[in-house]
């Protein structure tokens, strides 16, 4: 417990307690403050007289306090509440409810996006496999292609080498004849 020092309307007192000096003091001066309020508004009264009806004030704002706590207690929550204030939460009601609104119809969007991303991407793999089957395809072509490149030049060489041949052979044959007509 603490000790703490204080003067209240020119006399001293020791106040023992577990609160903070500095606060004490503050209280201590309110209160001498008050007295010379009351004193000063009605200067007849004697040192006795000015506490006693500062001490009636003090307990009669502490009684509209206590009064006032009560009622804000047990009335309904929006009692006393100024206009602005309701006004004000009225508005954001509104606000809160449109923006849920918007909330429903982005989400409604959104799932909307997400089947349309769903079908765009079944409609992609459907296009990359066809994409791949023709690849496949085409490599095929290619390979095919190729053997008949193979199978062509095979065929212009043996072309080539029988039209060799006949140009022998009617060398040959012209010769022969030639040969038969001489005899």
């Amino acid at each position: 417990m603490k000790r703490t020092k204080v003067e209240i309307d020119g006399m001293q007192f020791q106040v023992v307690g577990n609160d903070d000096s500095e606060y004490i003091r503050d209280m201590a001066e309110d209160l001498t403050n008050r007295i010379e309020e009351i004193r000063n508004a009605n200067y007849r009264l004697n040192q006795v007289q000015s506490l006693i009806l500062t001490a009636l004030n003090i307990l009669d704002e502490k009684k509209k306090l206590d009064n006032r706590f009560e009622e804000l207690s047990t009335a309904d929550p929006k009692a006393g509440l100024s206009k602005e204030y309701l006004e004000e939460m009225d508005q954001i009601k509104q606000e809160l409810s449109a923006e849920k609104e918007d909330g429903a119809i982005i989400k409604d969007q959104n799932k909307k996006f997400k089947n349309k991303i769903k079908q765009l991407e079944e409609k992609i793999k459907e296009n990359s496999k066809k994409l791949n089957t023709s690849l496949e395809e085409g490599q095929k072509l290619k390979e095919q292609m190729k053997i008949l490149e193979k199978d062509k030049k095979k065929l212009e060489e043996g072309n080539l080498k029988a039209q060799k041949e006949i140009v022998d052979l009617n060398k040959e044959i012209s010769l022969l004849s030639g040969k038969g007509d001489a005899k």
